[in-house]
């Protein structure tokens, strides 16, 4: 059995979700720790004429290999989108919009399926979690002012 990887996965997948089909692969690689682990398997789903939302894993051709990146989509800065994995300590380089793909929108792993909430259903909920995620040691340190001050 041959296995795709890099651009020639990009391909099959795009080819795919042209059709409006989703796309289930295994996933390589560990930028997307724990959320996304090496050996998982991700859905990949259509866009759907909406744009991301902060806070979404989507795939994205890289900009300058072309080979297939799934990350957490952080925001737009004019017709770049900013994405980063979780497993990173910085951002990947800004992605032409145009190099978007889909969304995650399903991960299973050992047999157990992880389905992500509706990306019609939860605008805010996306949002929070990355604040909280980019600003994780922020959060942490005021935290235990406030259990110092309470003591």
């Amino acid at each position: 059995m041959k296995l795709l990887s890099g651009e020639s996965l990009a391909d099959v997948l795009d080819a795919v979700l042209v059709t409006g089909a989703a796309f289930r692969f295994r996933v390589a690689g560990y930028s997307m720790t724990p959320t996304i682990r090496d050996g998982d398997i991700v859905v990949i789903s259509p866009f759907k004429h909406l744009p991301p939302r902060v806070g979404e894993i989507v795939a994205f051709r890289h900009p300058h290999n072309r080979r297939l990146v799934i990350h957490r989509f952080l925001g737009m800065d004019h017709s770049l989108a900013l994405c980063r994995g979780d497993n990173r300590d910085r951002f990947d380089d800004p992605v032409p919009e145009d190099l978007l793909a889909g969304v995650v929108t399903t991960i299973e792993r050992g047999g157990k399926r992880r389905m992500l909430p509706d990306r019609f259903a939860r605008p805010r909920l996306s949002r929070w979690y990355c604040l909280l995620d980019l600003h994780a040691k922020r959060v942490r340190r005021l935290a235990k002012r406030l259990i110092v001050r309470e003591s």
